[in-house]
């Protein structure tokens, strides 16, 4: 078997670093933004007009497309985007915390199968992650952190856990921040 070399020999630290504050930042708005604390979804108006407030990156589209779908379901959207974009190597985010709750969800496994998945840790759910039934499932799918920059060419089912700084915010007061008025 080939030797691992380490996230900084294969990347480059500042590589490795910029890639997964990327992934993180966009976990962390679309986990922390798009959920108040009791896990209703914000209105859709309110979540685009939030999306737009913080987005940076000129390269992310924002869309309203799930209003169309039948399906109310992660996996059924899932599905539709693999169909309706065959060439796109989408890669499913998650949080460290609804990879402990996972299982917990309609088709959880279809998620898995349709995408490849990156779980970003988050505060106190690193091991409660790690240790839920999805996890175990898949462990003979995971890939180590350093090989995450090559998810999107991994065939599914493949996810990964990265691990990073971890921001001690409360989505409240990140909400509470970014908040925008309804027009």
């Amino acid at each position: 078997a080939p030797h691992a070399q380490s996230p900084e020999k294969e990347l480059g630290e500042p590589r490795r670093a910029a890639f997964v504050n990327t992934l993180e930042e966009y976990a962390t708005f679309y986990l922390q933004h798009m959920r108040t604390e009791e896990s209703e979804l914000l209105p859709l108006a309110e979540r685009l007009a939030l999306a737009h407030a913080v987005k940076q990156d000129s390269r992310i589209t924002l869309t309203a497309f799930e209003t169309g779908l039948t399906s109310l379901f992660t996996a059924g959207t899932l599905g539709f985007l693999k169909l309706r974009y065959p060439g796109v190597r989408f890669v499913w985010l998650m949080g460290g915390d609804c990879l402990a709750q996972l299982h917990r969800w309609r088709q959880w496994r279809d998620i898995f199968s349709l995408l490849p998945v990156a779980v970003i840790d988050r505060p106190g759910w690193h091991l409660k992650g790690l240790a839920a039934p999805a996890a175990r499932t898949f462990a003979a799918s995971r890939l180590p952190e350093y090989r995450a920059q090559r998810l999107a060419f991994e065939t599914a089912p493949a996810w990964t856990f990265l691990t990073g700084p971890l921001s001690p915010l409360s989505s409240t007061a990140i909400r509470a921040r970014t908040r925008v008025p309804q027009r």
